[in-house]
């Protein structure tokens, strides 16, 4: 692919964002597409085998943009807690800002159950491996104790993906910090309170 059509494609994808976010996979059509690029629907096929590859293309763009704002995060905390607790809501909050990842599990696109479930998973394992990352990097410092870092990790992102599907969440009365805060105590402190384990630790 020559840096011309590379150029050409990254616009059409553009293009086809804003069309997708607005209208949907199921409401917008190839014509919509080359319409809003003043292109013919013919001359999408020199850089898209169809809709489908284009929207592919648009949800793993977004998937990259989203991955990178999370690893900078996480990149950039010193304390393992915060590392953990400011990537949690940092991906509830910046999810708000993908609609098409959100709608690719809440709202998925029909006919395209293959498809779907094949981004889906790529996106559950990225996020799956970035928590799992956090809580290796806990342990090795000594501020975790965790016997499957990587069963854990898969268990916070399906609680993620069950707050974020939420529509209440973020229209609920209490600040959405609240939630995260409580959701991220538990997860680091427990629900037991320190004085019965004080009390199981001496029986």
């Amino acid at each position: 692919m020559t840096l011309g059509s590379k150029s050409r494609s990254a616009l059409i994808i553009k293009s086809a964002k804003k069309l997708f976010t607005q209208y949907g996979f199921n409401k917008t059509s190839l014509g919509d597409i080359a319409k809003a690029l003043n292109l013919t629907k013919a001359s999408l096929y020199h850089y898209f085998s169809g809709k489908e590859d284009i929207f592919i293309n648009v949800i793993r763009v977004e998937i990259k943009e989203l991955f990178l704002k999370l690893l900078l995060i996480k990149n950039n905390i010193s304390s393992v807690e915060d590392r953990f607790k400011k990537t949690i809501v940092a991906h509830l909050i910046e999810w708000r800002s993908f609609p098409l990842l959100k709608d690719l599990f809440a709202q998925p696109p029909r006919g395209q159950n293959a498809l779907i479930a094949e981004l889906r998973q790529e996106i559950i394992d990225k996020e799956a491996d970035l928590i799992e990352e956090i809580f290796i990097e806990g342990q090795r410092e000594g501020h975790f104790d965790i016997a499957n870092p990587k069963v854990l990790a898969q268990t916070v992102v399906a609680s993620i993906r069950g707050i974020e599907m939420s529509s209440d969440f973020f229209d609920s009365k209490a600040a959405p910090n609240q939630f995260i805060d409580e959701f991220v105590r538990v997860m680091l402190k427990g629900i037991t309170s320190d004085k019965m384990v004080a009390v199981n630790g001496e029986s």
